[in-house]
């Protein structure tokens, strides 16, 4: 498998499009050159998040060939004669696609905001601590990264979670004040919350005691409760997103996957799509229902 193929493969897994196993069995369907194809076959609603991918890849290492076939936009069926990538087209380095603006650095303003550090970086997105300029109060400012900019799927999602937290008023779940954008990339601010990320406290001091745990639970679910009532299905409980303060609070973040169940909102996963972290999954996610 090449590293571009490899990079895509790391894509559907970290976003928990596909379990390990399905990838393994799709990959064992038929011969190696043809895996791609496969893969976009199995995931048409994200051709287009894949091709993202792939091209991100092709940045990394500009010289890798595309594969062969033509599942690109438009493709009716598949064919093994040579032809645009399978993911589709990769723009070259001139296409808007890659014309995006660099992220803010420490001290630069993003609305009335001062950024002040980075908090944290994932495959979506960069978390900042930032000060707004007049009140002085405080947030975690989240923005889309740099190379998600040009993505229509990256940037629905980003204001889908932005539109999904913005909805929800719970002493359990972290508060967004308002959003905007910087240079053309999409940013919110959102309460910034002094404490660590359960799966940190797992790893730095072991399990919990069971007391501790049912309390945890308890307050998470109350959280959770909240937010269905308000309308958003959060579909990406894990340790990483529930936040531990000082006083043993238990704070619900990361609404990138949330669905809004109001009949007006139009849902971006397909009926039978599994979307979240695998290990963590419901029945009903795993089967493309939740």
């Amino acid at each position: 498998m090449s590293a571009a193929e490899r990079a895509v493969v790391a894509h559907v897994l970290e976003r928990g499009y596909l379990s390990p196993e399905a990838l393994a069995s799709l990959e064992a369907e038929g011969p190696a050159e043809d895996f791609l194809r496969r893969l976009a076959t199995a995931l048409p609603a994200r051709r287009d998040e894949l091709r993202a991918a792939w091209q991100r890849a092709l940045d990394d290492a500009p010289t890798l060939p595309p594969p062969s076939g033509a599942l690109g936009p438009g493709a009716d069926a598949p064919t093994l004669s040579p032809g645009p990538s399978v993911l589709g087209p990769v723009p070259s380095p001139s296409s808007p696609a890659h014309r995006s603006e660099p992220l803010p650095a420490v001290g630069e303003r993003v609305g009335p905001y001062a950024v002040e550090s980075v908090l944290g970086r994932g495959g979506m997105g960069v978390v900042y601590a930032a000060r707004h300029t007049v009140s002085g109060r405080r947030v975690a400012l989240k923005m889309l990264a740099a190379d998600r900019v040009d993505d229509p799927s990256a940037l629905e999602r980003f204001a889908r979670e932005a539109e999904a937290t913005a909805r929800l008023r719970h002493p359990g779940l972290v508060a967004v004040h308002e959003r905007g954008e910087h240079r053309g990339n999409p940013w919110f601010a959102m309460e910034l919350v002094d404490g660590r990320s359960l799966d940190r406290v797992l790893a730095e001091e072991g399990p919990l005691e069971v007391a501790s745990a049912c309390a945890l639970a308890r307050q998470c679910a109350e959280a959770v409760d909240a937010a269905h009532r308000a309308g958003v299905l959060h579909r990406d409980l894990k340790p990483a997103n529930l936040l531990l303060t000082a006083d043993g609070r238990v704070r619900v973040t990361d609404f990138g996957l949330a669905r809004l169940t109001t009949a007006s909102r139009a849902s971006l996963t397909r009926t039978g799509e599994a979307v979240g972290t695998p290990a963590y999954m419901s029945p009903e996610q795993a089967e493309g229902d939740g």
